[in-house]
């Protein structure tokens, strides 16, 4: 049970951290270098199915050494083969262990690290319709295609201004023309949060 949320800049954390007397923490991060894509595996048992997304991953990642989630989409037919489609994210473990030594110096413990992204689309309902959700981060946009609760698409596109500016509304055009050109899934509804509702 979350009891409080608080967003800091990342060179309040460390004075936030000395001063904080909760032990436990529960951190969302918007992580800078990520991968993700949408993969088939053959059918597989969870335990073997972890391997064989791991296996793929480490194939198309532009980096080796990760930690990854992953969510099971459903069946899907490739070249006359039931395969399961798996949308995957990874991350640099570097990324994780320096956010988490940052706690661990202080004498803090972390108990989950989430991306922001999924910590957005975790507070969506899209069981009825596909939503693109779009949230900032800096100059970025972060666009993600949720459908059915799970994330299926991330897109993370580069922007010359805070807020929604002609070029942020071209890149959502280009991106809901990719959900329904590639993934054959048309969004409902386009969704705004955090800072951009205002």
């Amino acid at each position: 049970e979350i009891k409080d949320v608080l967003t800091l800049r990342d060179d309040q954390l460390d004075d936030f951290l000395l001063t904080e007397k909760t032990k436990e923490f529960v951190v969302a991060n918007s992580f800078k270098d990520f991968f993700q894509d949408i993969i088939h595996v053959p059918p597989a048992h969870k335990g073997y199915l972890k391997k064989l997304v791991e296996a793929e991953i480490r194939k198309r990642a532009p980096f080796k050494d990760f930690s990854f989630i992953h969510s099971e989409l459903g069946e899907k037919l490739v070249e006359n083969r039931r395969m399961k489609e798996v949308f995957v994210f990874a991350v640099k473990n570097e990324e994780v262990r320096n956010i988490v030594n940052r706690f661990v110096s202080k004498g803090k413990v972390v108990r989950a690290i989430y991306s922001d992204i999924f910590s957005i689309a975790s507070q969506i309902d899209s069981r009825d319709l596909p939503v693109i959700c779009i949230s900032e981060t800096g100059l970025n946009k972060n666009l993600s295609l949720i459908k059915d609760g799970r994330i299926h698409f991330i897109r993370t596109a580069q922007s010359l201004e805070h807020g929604i500016s002609d070029l942020d509304i071209q890149n959502i055009n280009m991106t809901v023309n990719y959900c329904r050109q590639a993934l054959r899934i048309s969004p409902s509804h386009i969704m705004l949060a955090g800072s951009l509702c205002s």
